[in-house]
């Protein structure tokens, strides 16, 4: 739709409920106000003049200053007032959704199975679904920094605002004025856990079924009712991911698991109550309230045991004999009730029975599955003391963590924890040392149910991916424990530290020639192979259109399961609201059926567009690590970007390095190294080196080609509009400053000079005449959000320059510093 309907349901709706927040009962509220818009303007106009932001904050301040109020509280009062503008634009814009983003659009799960009907294909979807699966993997990665109380606030405020509840929105605006927006403390892994809980119960708990069940009507013939495996899937990282948390342990582990299957059968349970006040039909209600009764002692086992003792319990008995072992026997519970209603009550109510079984085929008795990570360095050292013959020292608990893995089998489920995942995969010793640590924990063979699942994330962990899968393919050992994992093997890629090592361009071409490779090796062998994508909220980590991202790698890589993960405000933003989940949900359902079902869709690149593109990579891959392995541009990060304060943070519980040398980009975790980039508006990892190697590519003749490519492949269109996406969300006026820098100002000129040739070939190549000219909604959405947080950016920078001028009150300095980051990052919503 046109930016009109953005302005309509979105724009003037924000500025319409802005009113009234600035008009609330708060007198710093109302003063603020009146303030932070006069402020917005002559940042805006400064900067266009070249003024530095400590040239603007100084004299702003100098001039409109409140007299009651020192200079550090007036910037941290507006920096308190432009993220609760952030909130309610985010508020907004979800309540906005379904009028402003085409919902029914082509890519939709339902015009895909329309059109899969109308062609008379119908069967070969039901084969493709036998096979499909498309998880969604929700991560604790800190890149969303507002607390529980503030993402509800959003939630409620969203819904007041479609229902155009006035004295609703009011109340909430009353109470995000008074609400805390920093946690006191960095959370947990368990309250991360806790946290993400709310989006499985109150979002994907509803959603994910009904998309499921669409899927079942257009393949059956009995009104949606299967018993087939579902095809979509919740995965979890916290408390299972170890790489580089050390407050990730076993018992955490196990205690998030616990958590998820009491939160599923609460769920259960609550669903069948409901249930039970329709279904009072003879031969059903005694099925109902034996299933209540069961299900209730399957959550809680264990009855306290009353004798003699006046003084309390004697102890408990254990009743789980009587419950229900696992899902698929609740599963045939609910069948039997379903037969009986289907056969002796004319299936009356029988499609709530049905929907029920649709959330225990998906959710299990463990709600999501939980992923193990750990660093292969980590499993290195610990095999070496094992080989050794000592007793090894296992600080990190690795054998305890496999050893609570079976017991969380056991009790949620096989589904509720099934792989393992090694970070830092560099050979094949690296996930033979996995089997090596289990048979040592006594878990050799089959005792060892789990994948074992490589993940590769550099460049060179890319280019060596196929010799690696080969060595393991051929290797006795593991190909008798594939054997086992009836062939199926999956194979994890990292965006993130692919982009931080060898930029944009170069990681996201590998990245697809690698799959491409894996899925033509992995079909030789008879191998049936899964993607699972590390992509974050970016382009610069894998971001960008998800649809888009699997629709364009056609048929040459394998799509038959899709798995991805998803973290911070790429959750709250997707998948926030039921209507944006069920909207987003479906368009990586379709991205998979479409690849399989019409294939000739996507045309495949011949072998001079592969080998145009192979040029492009490797001379953007060569124009990043000229600027990376620049001696100032560590030193750039650390002294001139907000890089050394993610760790003052309490956004998450994993350090923002991992152990190592501090000085070493290799150590540094890519969120941060993406976010540094993001708040000084310069978006580095997103683009740099794309503009060098498309001018290489011009300069050799290919211009025609790359235009060409840029018309039929997906891939090349999503690769430079991704790009485009980056490129919209930087403001080099706001650092321009740095250009007059003695140590920095080189390294400055010449990422400002790449930013602007690669925004002018992006528009020769596309055509355009303006970044992201055909997504007018994202475009309207990013205008307006970069145009809120201004203020924040331009006072962010003035503390930064007073920090590094030797202002005695660094303390003051730094508190603001920590304080601008959150708005920033929530009003970008993918920046990091």
């Amino acid at each position: 739709m046109p930016d009109s309907a953005f302005r309509r349901e979105v724009a003037r709706k924000f500025q319409t409920y802005n009113g009234l927040f600035l008009e609330l009962p708060f007198e710093q509220v109302r003063e603020d106000g009146i303030l932070l818009p006069l402020f917005a303007r002559r940042c805006a106009d400064e900067l266009a003049r070249g003024r530095s932001p400590a040239d603007i904050v100084e004299r702003f301040f100098t001039d409109h200053g409140p007299s009651d109020r020192t200079l550090y509280e007036t910037l941290y009062s507006l920096l308190q007032l432009a993220e609760r503008q952030v909130v309610l634009f985010d508020a907004a814009e979800d309540a906005a959704y379904g009028a402003v983003y085409a919902v029914d659009d082509p890519q939709s799960l339902g015009t895909t199975l329309a059109r899969v009907s109308e062609s008379g294909r119908t069967k070969e979807l039901v084969r493709f679904l036998d096979d499909y699966r498309v998880r969604i993997v929700l991560t604790a990665h800190p890149t969303q920094f507002y607390p529980d109380e503030v993402l509800g606030i959003i939630a409620d405020l969203s819904e007041a605002i479609r229902h155009g509840e006035v004295e609703k929105v009011y109340e909430l605006l009353l109470q995000m004025g008074k609400t805390r927006f920093r946690n006191r403390r960095k959370p947990s892994p368990e309250e991360e856990a806790d946290s993400l809980l709310w989006y499985l119960e109150h979002v994907f708990y509803h959603t994910l079924p009904e998309v499921q069940s669409r899927l079942d009507r257009a393949v059956t013939l009995e009104n949606g009712y299967s018993l087939r495996p579902a095809t979509i899937e919740l995965g979890f990282w916290p408390g299972g991911d170890r790489d580089g948390n050390p407050y990730v342990t076993p018992d955490t582990t196990l205690s998030v698991a616990a958590m998820l299957r009491d939160a599923i059968l609460r769920c259960y349970q609550r669903d069948l109550q409901e249930l039970s006040r329709r279904l009072t039909f003879p031969g059903v209600i005694e099925l109902m309230k034996d299933t209540i009764d069961r299900l209730s002692i399957t959550r809680q086992p264990l009855v306290p045991r009353y004798g003699d003792d006046e003084y309390g319990p004697a102890g408990c008995d254990d009743l789980s004999a009587r419950g229900f072992s696992s899902a698929q026997e609740l599963l045939l519970r609910l069948e039997e009730i379903r037969s009986t209603i289907e056969r002796e009550h004319q299936g009356l109510f029988v499609n709530r029975i049905l929907d029920l079984m649709t959330r225990v085929r998906i959710f299990g008795f463990h709600f999501a599955t939980i992923d193990l990570r750990q660093d292969s360095r980590i499993h290195s050292a610990l095999v070496q003391e094992i080989n050794d013959g000592a007793p090894p020292e296992d600080p990190r608990d690795v054998l305890g963590s496999i050893r609570k893995a079976m017991r969380i089998r056991e009790h949620n489920g096989d589904r509720g924890l099934h792989r393992y995942i090694i970070s830092n995969t560099q050979g094949a010793h690296n996930v033979l040392d996995v089997l090596r640590i289990a048979e040592y924990a006594g878990f050799s063979g089959p005792a060892f149910p789990l994948d074992v699942v490589p993940l590769f994330e550099t460049i060179d962990d890319l280019e060596r991916a196929v010799s690696v899968m080969e060595e393991l393919y051929t290797d006795r050992t593991y190909a008798e424990h594939l054997a086992r994992r009836k062939n199926h093997q999956t194979i994890m890629l990292g965006f993130s530290d692919g982009t931080k090592d060898g930029g944009y361009a170069a990681a996201n071409w590998r990245i697809f020639r690698t799959k491409a490779a894996l899925t033509a090796q992995a079909s030789r062998r008879g191998v049936a192979l899964t993607f699972f994508d590390g992509r974050g909220g970016p382009p610069a980590r894998g971001g960008g259109n998800t649809h888009r991202f699997y629709r364009s790698l056609g048929e040459d890589v394998s799509s038959t399961r899709i798995h991805l993960t998803v973290q911070g405000q790429t959750i709250s933003s997707k998948f926030g609201t039921r209507e944006a989940a069920t909207h987003n949900v479906e368009q990586i359902v379709s991205a998979g059926i479409l690849n399989d079902v019409f294939p000739e869709d996507i045309r495949r690149l011949d072998t001079d567009q592969i080998s145009i593109l192979d040029r492009l990579a490797d001379d953007s891959r060569q124009a990043y690590l000229d600027l990376r392995n620049d001696s100032f541009f560590v030193p750039f990060l650390e002294e001139m970007t907000p890089l050394r304060f993610y760790g003052r943070t309490t956004i998450g519980s994993r350090p923002a390095r991992r152990t190592g040398d501090a000085t070493d980009l290799g150590t540094l975790r890519a969120i941060p190294f993406v976010g540094a980039w993001s708040q000084m508006k310069m978006n580095v990892p997103g683009f740099y080196g794309l503009g060098y190697g498309l001018d290489q590519a011009i300069m050799r003749g290919d211009e025609p080609a790359l235009r060409e490519l840029y018309r039929t492949s997906l891939f090349f269109r999503t690769l430079l509009d991704n790009s485009m996406q980056s490129l919209s969300k930087t403001r080099y006026d706001l650092t321009r400053y740095i250009a007059a820098d003695g140590r920095f100002g080189g390294l400055w000129s010449k990422i400002d000079t790449e930013a602007s040739r690669t925004i002018d070939l992006l528009l020769r190549i596309s055509g355009r005449m303006t970044l992201l000219e055909n997504e007018p909604n994202m475009r309207a959405s990013i205008r307006l959000r970069e145009e809120l947080i201004l203020p924040v950016t331009v006072i962010q920078q003035w503390a930064l320059q007073k920090l590094r001028s030797g202002d005695d009150d660094r303390e003051r300095l730094e508190h603001i510093v920590v304080k601008s980051l959150a708005a920033s990052v929530n009003a970008s919503r993918n920046s990091v």
